[in-house]
């Protein structure tokens, strides 16, 4: 568990989990952006599991935070010169990364029935895209988010 508290290789004062995390939230970003290309020249197969490896990424990204934050202990010792309160500031990220998974999950979800009824591409595709779009922003949203909160503790 040292390894928690060690510096991170961004060269802030941030631990090394924030510096793999927010790595991590700038790649998937990145990673839905080539799927929906991928998708709009119907490689659809490629797109499916480009969309649930990025989902089984942001997954384990928000259970490696979580469970680094837990052992990290109390979080505000560590980020000693800030003036807020960076418990306060995780935890309300960390709500906003869950919603953010559970609403990718339910568009994840209802693209995977809707695929095994042979109803994608075709009759719901319309629908697909538009809740597809609505994800994509959502996770895009978390990134920034993220960001925030990194460069409001850390730098």
């Amino acid at each position: 568990m040292e390894y928690i508290l060690t510096r991170g290789f961004l060269g802030t004062k941030a631990p090394l989990f924030m510096d793999i995390t927010i790595i991590i939230l700038i790649l998937i970003p990145l990673l839905i952006g080539g799927s929906v290309w991928l998708a709009r020249k119907e490689y659809y197969d490629i797109h499916h599991k480009i969309q649930l490896a990025s989902f089984t990424l942001s997954l384990l990204t928000l259970i490696y935070f979580i469970y680094n934050i837990y052992s990290m202990g109390d979080v505000d010792l560590y980020i000693k010169d800030t003036i807020i309160d960076a418990k306060a500031v995780i935890y309300v990220y960390i709500t906003i990364f869950l919603i953010t998974n559970i609403f990718w999950y339910r568009t994840l979800k209802f693209a995977l029935e809707d695929s095994l009824r042979r109803a994608l591409p075709g009759l719901y595709s319309s629908s697909h895209k538009r809740w597809g779009k609505v994800t994509a922003i959502f996770v895009g949203a978390n990134s920034i988010i993220y960001m925030v909160v990194y460069l409001i503790l850390f730098i």
